[in-house]
C-alpha cells in the first residue's frame, strides 16, 4: 500500500509540474529527456549511465557537473521507476559527492536507500529515505568485497558490511589497504556497529551471505601474523575456508 501511495503521489507531482510549466524528467531506452519551460534537453548514453537499484525494479543515474549545467543544475541524482517516470531526484545528500555515487540499494520494505559513495576500495554507505531522499541515520565506512557482497540488508534499520582496521599494526606484503577485515552489523538509526565475525592479526573475514539468521563469510588465514608480511599476495601463502556466525541477540 505504501509503495502504491508513493507511486500515485509521484505521478501526481510530475503531472502537476508539467501542467504548470515546471521541470519534468523521463527515461526511455537509456536516454533521459528533461523538460523545463517548454525546452527539452536529451541526455544520451554518452552523458549518463543508467544503473539498476539493487533489490528493486528502479533505476538511477547521476548528472555530473558539465551535463548538469545544460539544465541549470548542480550534479544531480535521478531515480526512475520501471516505466521510466521520475520517482525522485536530489542535488544534495550530506557527506555524499553526487558525482561519486556508484550504487544504490533499496531496503527490504522499500523505505530506505543505501547510497554507495567513494572512488577507492574503502568507501561509505550513506542512507536516505525513499522516495523523499532525506538523510536518515548514520553512514558506515566499508571495504569493497571484490566478488563478495558490499552490503546485505538485515531489515530497514540494519545492514551487514565488511570493514578493515588499518591501524592494527599488521604488516602486509604487496597489497593495500592492509589490516584485519571483519564482518559487522551496522544499525542505521544509531550508528552502532557490532562485530559479527571479527578479524585478527592472523585471520580476515569477508562477508559472503546471510540466510536471515546467520552470516556466512570467507575466512582467510595465515599460520602466524608474519605470513601476511611474507605472502606474495592475498592468494599465496594464506588459506581460505568458510565460516558462519549468528547475528547478535540484541543490536
Amino acid at each position: 500500500m505504501r509503495a502504491l501511495y508513493a507511486a500515485l503521489l509521484t505521478a501526481a507531482f510530475i503531472l502537476a509540474g508539467t501542467q504548470a510549466g515546471l521541470a519534468a524528467a523521463t527515461l526511455q531506452n537509456g536516454e533521459m529527456t528533461y523538460e523545463s519551460g517548454g525546452k527539452k534537453t536529451v541526455f544520451t548514453s554518452d552523458d549518463v549511465a543508467v544503473q539498476t537499484i539493487k533489490g528493486s525494479d528502479l533505476v538511477f543515474l547521476t548528472l555530473d557537473e558539465d551535463p548538469a549545467k545544460r539544465i541549470g543544475k548542480k550534479p544531480t541524482l535521478f531515480v526512475f521507476d520501471a516505466s521510466g517516470a521520475l520517482a525522485a531526484e536530489t542535488s544534495a545528500i550530506p557527506d555524499v559527492d553526487i558525482e561519486q555515487i556508484s550504487a544504490l540499494s533499496l531496503s527490504p520494505k522499500g523505505g530506505v536507500l543505501a547510497v554507495d559513495n567513494g572512488t577507492w576500495v574503502v568507501r561509505s554507505w550513506s542512507f536516505v529515505s525513499y522516495p523523499a531522499l532525506a538523510p536518515v541515520g548514520k553512514p558506515v565506512a566499508y571495504l569493497t568485497g571484490e566478488d563478495l557482497p558490499d552490503l546485505i540488508w538485515v531489515n530497514d534499520d540494519a545492514v551487514l558490511v565488511t570493514v578493515i582496521n588499518e591501524n592494527s599494526g599488521r604488516k602486509c606484503a604487496d597489497y593495500d589497504p592492509c589490516g584485519p577485515r571483519s564482518v559487522v552489523l551496522h544499525r542505521i538509526s544509531t550508528g552502532k556497529t557490532t562485530p559479527v565475525l571479527a578479524g585478527t592479526d592472523i585471520c580476515d573475514y569477508g562477508m559472503s551471505g546471510f540466510d536471515g539468521k546467520s552470516v556466512t563469510a570467507i575466512k582467510t588465514c595465515g599460520k602466524t601474523a608474519k605470513d601476511w608480511a611474507t605472502a606474495d599476495s592475498k592468494e599465496k601463502g594464506l588459506t581460505q575456508s568458510k565460516e558462519s556466525a549468528p547475528l547478535p541477540d540484541k543490536f
